[in-house]
């Protein structure tokens, strides 16, 4: 197995763990198209609209403060020079 796969394993169970886990609390949403899904659902009126907005906004905010996290570890990851490679095979 290469490398790739195993790692893609990981990510893909950790994220069904985390699926799992929240369903009962959020009812899973962590796509904002799920979301607006279920707030335009007729034949369900247990999904406030207000709730959705809600979610989605959240669902937004995470994602940017997600993206700022990554960065911020990759930059630092560059500053202090993890991110080199070793041509010569040393």
């Amino acid at each position: 197995m290469s490398g790739l796969v195993p790692s893609l394993l990981i990510v893909f169970l950790g994220f069904f763990v985390i699926l799992i886990l929240s369903a009962p609390i959020s009812g899973s949403h962590y796509n904002p198209c799920v979301t607006l899904a279920f707030m335009l659902r007729r034949d369900t009126g247990n999904f406030p609209r207000l709730m959705g907005l809600l979610y989605i906004l959240f669902q937004y905010a995470g994602a940017v403060l997600g993206s700022l996290m990554a960065w911020n570890i990759l930059e630092a990851r560059q500053r202090i020079g993890l991110n080199r490679t070793n041509v010569d095979g040393s």
